[in-house]
């Protein structure tokens, strides 16, 4: 947490205070000095681009559940005869945490296409795998068919012949 700053050293520098993710809320209080009518000062404050607050003589304000990122805090300030100093500017940045920031999200991203990939690389090389050990089985089934076949026709020559020539004694 930052106690106190010395508001002259930030804005005149154009300095941005920078809130961890941790730091959600951010309080100002801010003085005007008027020797003559010093209760009578009223101020007022915006944030960011809304519209400035109503005049108040309330000289603090708490800024609560505010949007990760750049903010710009101002604060006005009159006396009793209406005159209206001119704006002071704090700007400060609420860092977003690390699950909220672009970079994180698309490695993210990018790590789950990785795994989906490398996935369907493993099915599709297993597929593969199963299709050749498929295509040898079958090429191997192939050869003891077509070793089936001549051996049926080696034992089928012989009984043909023997049917011949028998066919031919009984002619003769």
């Amino acid at each position: 947490t930052v106690d106190s700053l010395a508001i002259k050293q930030w804005v005149d520098n154009n300095t941005v205070l920078q809130l961890t993710p941790k730091q959600t809320q951010i309080g100002f209080t801010y003085k005007t000095v008027d020797l003559d009518h010093p209760t009578e000062i009223q101020y007022r404050t915006k944030l960011d681009a809304e519209e400035w607050s109503p005049w108040t003589a309330n000289n603090t304000q708490s800024l609560r559940g505010l949007e990760y990122g750049a903010h710009t805090f101002k604060m006005q300030s009159r006396n009793n005869r209406w005159q209206n100093s001119d704006p002071v500017a704090f700007e400060f940045y609420m860092d977003s945490p690390l699950h909220k920031k672009t970079w994180f999200r698309w490695t993210i991203i990018a790590i789950i296409i990785g795994f989906i990939a490398l996935l369907t690389w493993r099915y599709i090389k297993r597929l593969k795998r199963e299709n050749e050990a498929e295509q040898k089985r079958l090429k191997l089934e192939n050869h003891l068919l077509s070793l089936e076949q001549k051996a049926l026709r080696l034992q089928m020559n012989p009984h043909f012949i023997f049917n011949v020539l028998n066919g031919i004694k009984a002619m003769a």
